[in-house]
């Protein structure tokens, strides 16, 4: 996988056997091409054979992949849906010095009950905003805050640490 976008790379949504989805990136405009090399690279797309090629998509860059494949899970559930960073091969690529140049590698869990996380964003409870990568690849943790609110034009020092009710 190339993680260069500064020459024309699209994006297809595979839509696999068994129900499953492949979001793939390439510089390849032949459908066909485009389905043997999905098959040859990808374990998940050899053992789910392709059907059809949907949404062929310009990405101007590399995050917007992950854009896709988080809409496509969404659609269709997070086990049918591969391509992106949810693909394992992306693993394989930094351990073989073919992957991104920066890369961040996180485990753990976050979890919510169904519509708990819209409720808490329609109540106001999170700032949504939008990233970049010198917010998610800065060196150390504590420079992530400042960071952040650099540009949101909010003196979060008017912000208590105790909550209450009015």
């Amino acid at each position: 996988m190339n993680y260069n976008f500064s020459t024309l790379y699209r994006l297809y949504a595979l839509e696999l056997s068994n129900k499953k989805w492949f979001i793939y990136t390439t510089k390849e405009t032949d459908t066909k091409n485009i389905d043997l090399n999905s098959k040859l690279l990808y374990q998940f797309v050899s053992n789910n054979l392709p059907i059809l090629s949907h949404n062929s998509t310009q990405l101007n860059d590399v995050l917007e992949v992950n854009f896709y494949v988080k809409k496509y899970m969404r659609l269709y559930g997070i086990k049918n849906v591969r391509g992106g960073s949810y693909s394992d091969e992306v693993l394989s690529d930094i351990k073989n010095g073919y992957g991104p140049h920066d890369y961040k590698l996180v485990m753990g869990y976050s979890g919510w009950g169904s519509g708990q996380l819209e409720a808490e964003v329609q109540n106001g409870d999170w700032i949504i905003m939008p990233s970049s990568k010198e917010l998610i690849f800065s060196k150390t943790d504590k420079n992530k805050w400042n960071i952040a609110i650099k540009n949101m034009n909010i003196d979060f020092n008017n912000f208590s640490g105790q909550s209450g009710l009015a």
